[in-house]
């Protein structure tokens, strides 16, 4: 093999190309025409004898390099039928297995020198190809063309098509696991969609690849693309799993340094396992890169705990307890028993960040966080039992739980970003209609008194409230009232809340929405800016009824709290009231960042804080009304004690007939609705309407405000929820 390699394509025999004639001769005698013509016939047999010569050389050396492939496969053969003690000495690092590997090394340079060789033979041939194109191979080379434009259309359009088929599936009733998972691949395909484009392309074309262009060698390009972009890939996609919900995070640039050492390392394992095994099989080479490989991991290993030391000593120290090898690690000590505890110890911890990875992930899914909060119910409800009986807790006194009133507004203004989603607050110019929607007691009053203070400045702050059950001539008295604040001269700034008190889900139920609605046009001739807020259920329903006409000039949506935002305003109220309430009774659920250095008791509280921030749907005033109904004072200490709440008991409402399900799909609506109101917008009789309401209010989800009824704001999230799984209502998702 190696001499056909060697050997020149060119015949060596001398004169097998006839000379020039002499100049000397004339080329117009008979004679030296027909000796002319015979030289030339002569070139003509030279080159085809160069061509077959070439030919037959490039056979011989396939024909070498297809025994050379049958000689290793039996070489192969040989290895796998010795002993295993036998074996390893003819793939260990012994005389026997570096002659092995000198073999297999000149094995791969010959294969080497071949491939390079056989590209000028595969262009030569594609040109051959191109010049007299087959019926198959312009099909080939068409087919491929799709392919290239295909890809290249879908990199200009991917992202806005998976943003469009992920919010679809998330918005999909009813929830399903298969629903949640194929949101959250769309979700995490849209992250990491750059290497997985290239990988998914290389896969096509590994797979579509026509016979016609197989080149010498290709194989070996495949598996360089294929590893490569598939590490790339899942390095990605490893580090936007591990990051956690929130932005800032101060492990992050460790942890990509962490994950491209890792992965570096794996690719260049990968590659020379894979080559190897392509080329010369699973001998001594490959025994070889197999060893090293395990002598890389322990060297990896001690790189990372140098890297993380500061990070697992930290997080030893938190997480100490009764561990003796965790508070040892915790004084971190030196030398190779150092190294040592410290990479067992980080193990540990990995394992315990990836749980937390894997059980974050799975509360993102919609049903399997239903079936959590519903084994979370049941442990609260057997808790609250167990300490009514137990007689060791008590309420805390009125005046304390005054703090905590959900109904309170705050005591000083936001004007800037500092209120929840950071969003700077807009500018509400004179003469237009701004709506804000927003959930039941989600913050829109406070808001509105600072919207006061920013936009309102040259303007005279007029706020209004419609009232529960509002009287028939409301609306009507309303310019009579403006025309009154108007008597200065100045333009108003008039907002206006809980205007879904004037929307009755019926036929008609708009008129007085639309009369008001145009008062408000009118006089923003005048000057006067007018803004609404609306709850986001009563905002889906005038959607729908009024999706051809323009009632707003512009619309906000105020976004719910997150989990950091709540516990900020739990503790600026804990902190008024003069407690610290203990969390020691909270469970450690594994709320655990690897990224972090947090305490047990930390913790606990995170866990505490993004359970009740699930569960009240990021909504402030209902997290404050679950707040203060988780605290109680020890009798035997006078400690104050962060315990489970008593939440709704979810089977009583699945238990619900329609008709009482119809009345609370209104009450929700509404916000306040009296039995005159529920009746046009149900179409219920009177005495349906009267038990279902007596039903509601013996189990404690409704409740009698003169002059209407109205949703318990702690059953609020529980009936909400329920009416979306029965598909009463449309409510975005959290």
């Amino acid at each position: 093999m190696q001499a056909a390699l060697k050997a020149s394509e060119a015949p060596s025999t001398p004169g097998l190309t006839p000379p020039a004639l002499d100049r000397a001769l004339s080329s117009e005698a008979p004679e030296i025409r027909a000796l002319d013509i015979h030289r030339a016939a002569l070139e003509r047999d030279a080159a085809l004898l160069t061509e077959a010569h070439a030919q037959r050389l490039w056979q011989q050396r396939s024909a070498l390099r297809e025994a050379m492939n049958l000689m290793n496969g039996a070489r192969l053969t040989l290895l796998h039928a010795l002993s295993g003690s036998m074996r390893n000495r003819m793939t260990g690092f012994g005389p026997e297995g570096v002659a092995q590997v000198r073999r297999e090394v000149f094995e791969i340079v010959l294969e080497l020198r071949f491939n390079l060789q056989a590209w000028r033979h595969t262009a030569n041939d594609l040109l051959a190809r191109v010049a007299r194109p087959s019926p198959a191979f312009v099909l080939a080379v068409l087919r491929l063309m799709l392919i290239a434009m295909a890809f290249a259309w879908w990199r200009k359009r991917g992202d806005a098509l998976l943003a469009r088929a992920q919010m679809a599936a998330a918005v999909k009733r009813p929830r399903t696991i298969l629903r949640s998972l194929q949101s959250a691949a769309l979700q995490h395909w849209c992250q990491v969609r750059a290497p997985l484009d290239w990988l998914l392309l290389a896969c096509v074309l590994r797979w579509l690849w026509p016979e016609d262009l197989a080149l010498a060698g290709l194989r070996f390009i495949w598996i360089v693309a294929f590893w490569s972009l598939a590490t790339v890939a899942t390095v990605r996609l490893v580090n936007e799993l591990a990051r956690g919900r929130g932005q800032d995070d101060p492990r992050a640039a460790l942890r990509w340094k962490s994950l491209r050492l890792i992965a570096g390392s794996l690719l260049a394992i990968s590659l020379m396992l894979n080559l190897t095994r392509a080329s010369v099989g699973e001998g001594a080479i490959y025994n070889w890169v197999v060893t090293v490989a395990w002598l890389l991991v322990s060297v990896v290993a001690v790189l990372l705990a140098k890297w993380w030391r500061a990070h697992i000593v930290n997080l030893a120290a938190a997480d100490a307890g009764d561990s003796a090898l965790l508070r040892w690690i915790a004084r971190d000590p030196g030398g190779a028993t150092g190294v040592t505890g410290r990479i067992a110890v980080g193990v540990l911890l990995l394992a315990k960040g990836v749980r937390a990875v894997v059980a974050r992930r799975v509360r993102d899914v919609a049903l399997v966080r239903e079936m959590l909060e519903q084994r979370a119910r049941i442990a609260a409800e057997r808790q609250v039992a167990k300490d009514k009986v137990s007689g060791r807790f008590h309420r805390l006194a009125p005046e304390t739980l005054a703090v905590f009133d959900p109904h309170r507004p705050p005591s000083t203004l936001r004007l800037g970003t500092e209120r929840p989603g950071h969003l700077s607050m807009p500018l509400i110019p004179a003469g237009s209609l701004t709506l804000f929607v927003g959930e039941r007691r989600i913050g829109k009053s406070s808001y509105f008194r600072d919207l006061a203070q920013k936009s309102g400045k040259d303007m005279r702050h007029v706020h209004l409230e419609v009232p529960p059950c509002p009287p028939t001539d409301w609306v009507a008295r309303l310019p009579n009232q403006l025309a009154q604040e108007a008597r200065g001269g100045a333009p108003l700034f008039i907002t206006i809340d809980d205007i879904q008190r004037l929307i009755t889900p019926a036929i008609g139920g708009l008129a007085t929405l639309d009369r008001l609605i145009g008062q408000a046009r009118h006089s923003c001739e005048e000057g006067h800016a007018w803004v609404f807020a609306i709850s986001d259920a009563a905002w889906r329903f005038l959607q729908r009824a009024r999706s051809e006409r323009i009632l707003f000039d512009v619309i906000h949506t105020l976004p719910v709290w997150t989990a950091d935002e709540l516990r900020a305003l739990i503790e600026r109220r804990s902190a008024q009231a003069g407690i610290a309430p203990d969390f020691s009774a909270m469970i450690d659920d594994g709320v655990f960042e690897f990224g972090e250095d947090v305490s047990v008791t930390e913790r606990r509280k995170r866990g505490y804080y993004e359970r009740l921030a699930e569960h009240v749907g990021g909504n402030p005033a209902i997290a404050l009304d679950y707040w203060r109904r988780s605290l109680f004072v020890e009798a035997g200490t006078g400690a104050v004690n962060v315990r489970t709440f008593d939440t709704p008991p979810t089977e009583s409402l699945a238990a619900l007939p329609m008709p009482a399900l119809f009345v609370l799909r209104v009450l929700l609506q509404m916000d306040f609705a009296d039995k005159a109101t529920i009746q046009a917008s149900t179409d219920l009789s009177d005495m349906e309407i009267s038990d279902a309401l007596r039903r509601l209010e013996r189990m404690g989800a409704v409740t009698y405000v003169a002059p209407g009824y109205q949703i318990a704001l702690n059953w609020w999230t529980t009936i909400a929820r329920l009416l979306v799984r029965q598909n009463l209502i449309v409510r975005e998702t959290r």
